[in-house]
């Protein structure tokens, strides 16, 4: 039994991964739960597991500077990350103290599992706790990991040389050229809805390694959820070969897929790279390669060379970003849908950066649900499903119909279940303010209460009641103030003082502009 640690901040996401992970089948024990970065450094030290699964961002110390103080101290534990999308450059800063892997919130129960499997494999064979008869089993496993984790973790090709590579992954790559061949399985509108993508995945790698080993030094595999990556090392003498190579592929994936209804293969083939170290750039080109079967078609093969693939950072303006964010932050279905039509006028004629640009528009929407933790999104896991679904598609109408009808579907969701629910964070502020109406209240300590953003929290607040935080907390201050004048106990000063305004003339003036009389003349009208 492997050891585990868990650590998040956030009670309910360490509940759910203690609930989500397999522990029985891949013989793991929970050691401990930790709340806070001390807490955990200190369980770290004391109950020396085997693998660590963390937050990021905690309290009292963050994950980097725990994973950098275990390395100096030579505590080869393996780690998990597991961060929310707006941490993913802290999560591959922490990738150069050696974690294993992360993971993005919201917790996929499957990635998770197998994020695990592999760590526990590689854990066995480090102990050589691994018999000969599951050699070429752990093989296979290993190498289904391999794609992954050079396109989720760069520090992979840039810290690990061939030999490393080799032995991590039982393969026998040689120095010569790479190259990452994409066969995308279409699925149109009469698929057959009984296939099985597995079977459907292990022929056509059984049918196309039989050309591609006529060139390779090695071949690794990897399944996804849209096909089959191959990552073929070969010398740089049959790279000419490549392009009826890619046309064998394709003849191979049609004749595996020919068995099934309703289902196409495109092949995308990425750039030719002289060392690992690129291997994640060849599979992001031939990845993009692929979406060009939008506007011209399947059962095609598209080489990134002959595309006009440029790469950017970024493919949203800044001040695009700022009006989603405040779109999706009001749920504002008609905004959203505005927005959408201007990004496909002024991008239909370039297929790549629209699918670019609508990919980030998701991702820009699961980040605010996520940064601002709007009410209603908790059981929402958005993100990976439209982008499986926008994966799919093969028009560029379907394309934008994916992302809207998604979005537009959940901020609906949201919506609704806010005024089911009354919306609880605005329930909560005001709950707050008639406990603490006599002391200083500020919007940014009230939206800290309710953990949401003060200019977030600011918006809603207007949106729900119509009128201002600032002014409500004043309606319900001079409320409070009718009702000890009425009373007579208490002077108009005292009172101002009572329900925590110190400017007696700034009380005043606010009282007559509510009530229409002074409070010194309301407390007579009682009194």
């Amino acid at each position: 039994m492997y050891k585990v640690i868990i650590a998040d901040d956030e009670e309910k996401i360490c509940v759910l991964l203690n609930s989500s992970i397999q522990w029985e089948e891949l013989e793991l024990e929970l050691c401990c739960i930790c709340h806070d970065g001390l807490e955990l450094k200190e369980a770290v030290e004391r109950k020396k597991p085997d693998i660590l699964i963390t937050d990021i961002c905690m309290p009292g110390m963050n994950a980097i500077e725990l994973i950098k103080d275990m390395r100096e101290k030579d505590n080869d534990a393996k780690i998990l990350i597991v961060s929310g999308y707006r941490q993913f450059e802290y999560a591959r800063e922490a990738l150069k103290y050696g974690v294993d892997n992360y993971l993005l919130k919201p917790i996929d129960e499957e990635e998770l599992n197998d994020a695990l499997k592999k760590i526990c494999l590689e854990i066995s064979v480090e102990k050589n706790e691994i018999l000969s008869d599951d050699a070429e089993k752990i093989r296979d496993t290993l190498q289904s990991f391999f794609l992954q984790d050079i396109r989720n973790n760069s520090e992979i090709g840039r810290h690990m040389n061939l030999s490393d590579i080799n032995q991590k992954y039982y393969a026998d790559f040689k120095e010569g050229y790479f190259r990452v061949i994409y066969v995308k399985i279409d699925v149109d509108g009469k698929a057959d809805e009984k296939f099985n993508l597995q079977i459907i995945q292990k022929k056509i790698r059984e049918k196309c390694m039989s050309s591609i080993s006529r060139i390779h030094n090695d071949t690794i595999v990897s399944f996804v959820q849209g096909g089959c990556i191959f990552t073929v090392n070969y010398d740089p003498e049959a790279d000419p070969s490549i392009r009826q190579l890619a046309k064998n592929i394709l003849e191979d994936a049609r004749q595996a897929v020919s068995l099934f209804s309703g289902l196409n293969a495109t092949v995308g083939v990425g750039n030719a790279c002289g060392s690992i170290q690129n291997v994640r750039q060849s599979c992001e080109s031939a990845v993009d390669a692929v979406i060009y079967r939008i506007i011209s078609g399947t059962n095609k093969v598209y080489f990134s060379e002959d595309m006009e693939l440029q790469y950017r950072d970024s493919y949203l303006g800044e001040d695009d970003k700022r009006s989603l964010i405040r779109i999706f932050e009001l749920s504002n279905r008609e905004l959203f849908r505005q927005k959408l039509e201007d990004i496909v006028r002024a991008e239909r004629k370039n297929v790549l950066v629209l699918y670019k640009i609508l990919e980030e528009c998701v991702q820009l929407f699961y980040d605010t649900l996520n940064r601002n933790r709007l009410e209603g999104s908790d059981n929402i896991i958005v993100g990976k499903e439209i982008l499986y679904e926008m994966d799919n598609t093969l028009t560029v109408m379907d394309l934008v119909s994916v992302v809207e009808e998604n979005i537009c579907g959940l901020m609906k969701r949201m919506l609704d279940e806010r005024k089911q629910k009354g919306y609880k964070p605005i329930r909560e502020a005001k709950e707050y303010v008639k406990k603490n109406y006599a002391s200083k209240i500020k919007l940014e300590d009230v939206a800290s209460e309710v953990s949401l953003s003060p200019a977030y929290f600011s918006s809603v607040f207007s949106k729900e009641e119509g009128m201002t935080f600032v002014d409500w907390v004043n309606e319900y201050r001079i409320e409070m103030a009718k009702e000890l004048l009425r009373k007579g106990d208490h002077t108009v000063a005292e009172t101002c003082e009572m329900v925590g305004i110190s400017n007696q003339r700034y009380f005043s003036k606010l009282f007559k502009s509510k009530v229409g009389v002074k409070p010194m003349e309301y407390r007579k009208l009682y009194n």
